[in-house]
């Protein structure tokens, strides 16, 4: 009987969440043609129904990291929805980095910065370069995991 482990690697997977459609393209395809995994969402009822689909669906490849577009999570309604669902989403899954994306750092932005512990905060308008830069510095683009693999004779 032979047992061992093999190292293999899997892409990173971001999601963003931001609601204008030009800025979402624009992040989508820099990461993606930078070899990430890209998933997005235009609004705060799209992020709740993602959060909650990882949540209910773990066996599925699971977000790495979260750019999120303050606006999205300034939605007096869902406010409070939006941060106990990812919340929950780091809570049950691997530590979840979040990277917010802001115009202006207004009070009720740095407490929602404060509540959810965001890796960082970038203020519009950025560069794409400066933006991918600090993603990498939080996730790396291939994330090393480690498959068991065992030969019975």
């Amino acid at each position: 009987m032979i047992s061992s482990a093999m190292a293999t690697s899997e892409i990173s997977q971001i999601l963003i969440a931001e609601c204008d459609h030009e800025i979402r393209e624009l992040l989508k395809n820099t990461f993606f043609r930078s070899g990430y995994e890209v998933c997005t969402c235009a609004s705060g009822t799209e992020f709740l129904h993602l959060a909650r689909f990882q949540m209910d669906n773990p066996q599925l490849p699971q977000f790495d990291l979260v750019l999120c577009d303050i606006r999205i999570l300034d939605n007096d309604i869902l406010h409070n929805d939006i941060v106990e669902s990812f919340l929950q989403l780091r809570e049950k899954s691997k530590p979840l980095p979040i990277v917010l994306i802001d115009l202006f750092m207004e009070a009720k932005a740095q407490a929602i910065v404060g509540q959810l512990r965001a890796a960082a905060v970038i203020n519009k308008p950025t560069n794409t370069i400066d933006l991918l830069s600090t993603v990498r510095r939080i996730i790396p683009l291939v994330k090393p995991s480690v498959r068991s693999c065992s030969v019975s004779a």
